[in-house]
């Protein structure tokens, strides 16, 4: 399950080492704040706001050249999707975004803080998300 990050400059395509926005299938998150939350690659994945997390794959220009794609995990039995959900926890636990558009309502109440849920409603959305766009079994 990828993670596209606007972490490039609009003008010219370079890395610019801020997340500007965050979109996870149909779900858009934009920073609270500005500058937006600090973004890096590293050897081993990347680190948003000193969070480091591990990246099986990336591809720099996804869409146009301001986004990059990753794909975080670290190859273990843990599915992406459960991945996916822990990020999603510690992002939305750090209040550095908001979700502005796109993916269940639930969770975006969820994301935005309007309702209670689970690890394991969260995968089911994201479940449902990846399954509605074709990609999932």
């Amino acid at each position: 399950m990828p993670l596209d990050v606007c972490c490039n400059k609009p003008d010219n395509g370079l890395f610019d080492e801020r997340a500007a926005g965050l979109s996870i299938l149909d779900l858009e998150l934009d920073p609270l704040g500005w500058p937006a939350p600090r973004f890096v690659e590293i050897d081993v994945g990347i680190r948003l706001s000193g969070k480091v997390w591990p990246v099986t794959r990336s591809k720099g220009w996804y869409g146009n050249w301001c986004w990059n794609r990753y794909w975080i995990g670290d190859g273990s039995s843990k599915t992406p999707g459960w991945w996916m959900v822990d990020f999603l926890i510690w992002l939305k636990g750090r209040g550095l975004f908001t979700c502005v558009t796109g993916g269940p309502i639930g969770l975006v109440d969820w994301f935005n803080g309007e309702r209670e849920a689970s690890p394991a409603d969260i995968h089911g959305w994201l479940g449902d998300m990846w399954e509605f766009q074709g990609r999932g079994p």
